[in-house]
Order: structure tokens, then sequence, then C-alpha cells
């Protein structure tokens, strides 16, 4: 069981360019699997990446973690944005789980409602953006710090930061020609 003695990762300062990952997944409209896109952006401004995997389980995790652990902007990253609801419910992402895995803090962005996450490893936070509030969950990051990146990764115009907004716009795209 993780705690806030043996789980600590931190971000040591907010750059205006820190790179985030935008994770997105959706469930394909044939068949049992899921197709699930990761974009990395360089602050709110620069596309560094684009990574990519399926998954045909309801435990979602494991593949998650394999395709940012196996990409070549793995060590670039410092942080994770996932959307909650992560799937349609018929599959899940454990946040935990995959921010012991990858070793990089998680934020789970949810408009509206926080999400039901409950740990001692977790900070919740809410954060208004263009008249919208975002509860977001902060795994291995505080308050704070969880706030900066997403100011940063966020563009003015935009609710939702641009490495999780591009992701949902490419896995868009997939799913038209499924």
């Amino acid at each position: 069981m993780l705690n806030r003695r043996n789980y600590a990762l931190s971000i040591r300062q907010v750059k205006k360019e820190v790179r985030a990952l935008g994770v997105a997944i959706k469930k394909k409209s044939m068949g049992g699997a899921f197709n699930i896109v990761g974009v990395v952006f360089r602050g709110n401004s620069l596309i560094d990446g684009v990574m990519m995997t399926e998954a045909k389980c309801s435990d979602l995790t494991s593949e998650v973690a394999q395709m940012i652990l196996s990409s070549r902007h793995y060590e670039q990253i410092r942080v994770i944005i996932l959307e909650h609801p992560m799937t349609d419910g018929s599959a899940s992402i454990d946040s935990l789980r995959l921010a012991q895995s990858v070793s990089k803090p998680v934020l789970i962005l949810t408009l509206g409602l926080t999400p039901q996450l409950r740990d001692e490893v977790i900070n919740h936070l809410q954060i208004e953006k263009n008249k919208r509030i975002f509860s977001v969950a902060s795994i291995g990051i505080k308050s704070r710090t969880a706030e900066k990146v997403i100011k940063m990764a966020s563009r003015l115009d935009e609710a939702l930061p641009e490495c999780l907004r591009v992701s949902n716009l490419i896995l868009d795209s997939l799913t038209c020609f499924e």
C-alpha cells in the first residue's frame, strides 16, 4: 500500500514548457477493444510526440503503463493527465498503480464533481478556467504544483490542457475510420 512517506514524485519547478502527457481512451465501435492515445505537449504550444496502443482487457492500467514506458518521450514527460471518467464504464485505469508503474505524477481532471478517488496519497483541488470548474485529483504532486501544471499546459482560450484536448481529437478521428 502506498503512503505519503514512501511515495513522493516531485516536479521541482513548473516551467512554461513543462512536458505533459495527455491520455485519452475510447472503446472501439466494433469488438471489445479500446484505443488509447497519448500526446506529449511542451507547455501549451508545441507537440513533442504521439503514442498509441490498443487494449482488449477491462483493466487498462498495464497497457497504458507499457505504452508510456516504451515511448522515446518517457524520460522527458513530467506529468500524466487523464480525464475522468477515463473510459465508458466497461474498463478502468487504476491511477495509483499507473503513477507507481511509470514513476510519474498523475492528474485526473473532472468537469464538475470530484472523482471518487479516496486515498491518503491523493490531493484534491478545484480549478476555475474559462468559467468552467474542474475538479482535479493529484497523485504524486502537491495541489499548488498541480494547479500550476494545469495552467501552463492549457491555452488561454481553452479549458482543457492541450495535451488532453489534442489526444481526444486524434482519438475521435481514429474512430471515424473504424
